[in-house]
């Protein structure tokens, strides 16, 4: 598949992924609103690579993410993040109808971080779970309720991450921090959960012999059109969470 960045290619890319998750995986486009698909559109628009890097040379950033949550025979394909590295001010804008339409005030979530950099929506249909994300230059300055999740102290807090809110029935349900410490891998502390570490891939083969057969067939599903896994969270064979592509 083409690496390189054409923006119309880029666009006609993302429209078609979601299409193929939606017949193969999960049907977004039937739960998702009007406003929530105006905005994962223009976000298909914004896109200009693969990959983005952001304006303090940060490159490990996925600005979009399918998931599948697998405990034991159970899946859940109902997760999706959408949102951007280059275009945080344009993306915040196609953000703006979703919260009018959820009844969500900003600036009452994120009262300290406006001036930061706007990162993305996510959902997990099944679990009503909303999540809105935030762009941070230096965790280590975020403040409470943000600040107690991680050691203000640790050397990779002083580094780019994110913030997140995890909404469910319209109230706040979880408070996120995702460091990145390096190592192809990522620290995310969760209030209601603690650290939960998650490890960038190399080559799916390595990871394919920890998980079961359910979490192979997905990671050979995503082969046949080329795509690879992208990030791993695991406890144990039978409970992880792939993040694709």
């Amino acid at each position: 598949m083409e690496s390189k960045a054409n923006s119309e290619y880029m666009k006609l890319y993302h429209r078609w992924l979601f299409e193929w998750h939606c017949e193969n995986f999960y049907p977004f486009a039937d739960y998702l609103t009007a406003g929530e698909m105006d905005y994962l559109n223009t976000c298909f628009s914004l896109a200009e690579d693969f990959v983005e890097v952001s304006d303090l040379g940060y490159d490990n950033f996925s600005y979009y993410s399918y998931s599948h949550r697998v405990d034991k025979n159970h899946v859940n394909s109902s997760r999706l993040a959408f949102g951007t590295v280059a275009h945080p001010k344009e993306c915040f804008q196609a953000a703006l109808p979703v919260f009018e339409e959820r009844n969500i005030s900003i600036e009452t979530l994120f009262p300290q971080y406006l001036e930061h950099k706007f990162y993305g929506l996510g959902w997990d249909i099944l679990e009503d779970h909303f999540k809105i994300y935030w762009r941070i230059p230096e965790m280590r300055k975020v403040v409470s309720p943000f600040k107690e999740l991680f050691t203000q102290g640790s050397t990779n807090a002083s580094h780019e991450g994110l913030i997140a809110i995890i909404l469910k029935g319209g109230q706040i349900f979880e408070r996120k921090a995702y460091l990145y410490p390096g190592e192809r891998r990522v620290e995310m502390f969760a209030s209601n959960r603690g650290l939960v570490e998650q490890y960038d891939v190399e080559e799916s083969i390595s990871w394919s012999k920890k998980i079961n057969n359910i979490g192979r067939e997905i990671i050979q599903k995503y082969q046949d059109i080329e795509e690879d896994l992208d990030t791993i969270s695991i406890i144990d064979k039978d409970h992880y969470t792939l993040y694709f592509p």
